[in-house]
């Protein structure tokens, strides 16, 4: 007999995260630098260093870095679920809601949205007790979920 180890919410979402990320890559991979516009490309260097710091553990100065991000390209919906990441990270929960459902709104197959969206929302339910909270965590997976199929299909 063979045992695996459950994994936990946190290392399922990372699985997710970075599978997320292998996909855009791969689909990014075909876009040269020379073709985006300058302010993309700074946006994109701030997206980068923002993740090293987040990395460090420097979660406000994270922050600052994909908030000018989004100063120079707000139709990116990384930098918001990346921002949104910082925000729960530093207990500015409602923030990082909002920066979750902005994420989504750009991009509704943006899964670590999701994921912090959810977390995000779980955790404010087990500090309030708020079940109602929790209940649209669920409600916005199940809409995922959905846009998935819809785009399989």
């Amino acid at each position: 007999f063979f045992f695996f180890k459950q994994k936990t919410a946190y290392e399922i979402s990372a699985c997710l995260v970075g599978s997320e990320m292998c996909i855009r890559d791969r689909n990014q991979s075909d876009k040269m630098e020379e073709e985006l516009p300058q302010s993309a490309i700074k946006a994109q260097q701030h997206k980068n260093n923002g993740n090293n710091l987040f990395k460090m553990g420097k979660y406000q100065e994270a922050l600052m870095e994909y908030s000018c991000a989004i100063s120079l390209n707000d139709q990116e919906s990384i930098y918001y679920s990346n921002r949104a990441r910082c925000h729960k990270n530093l207990g500015n929960f409602q923030e990082a809601l909002n920066d979750a459902n902005q994420a989504i709104q750009i991009d509704d197959l943006n899964i670590k949205a999701f994921v912090v969206f959810g977390e995000t929302a779980a955790e404010i339910g087990r500090r309030n007790n708020n079940a109602a909270m929790l209940q649209n965590a669920i409600k916005k997976l199940k809409k995922r979920d959905k846009c998935l199929k819809n785009k399989i299909t």
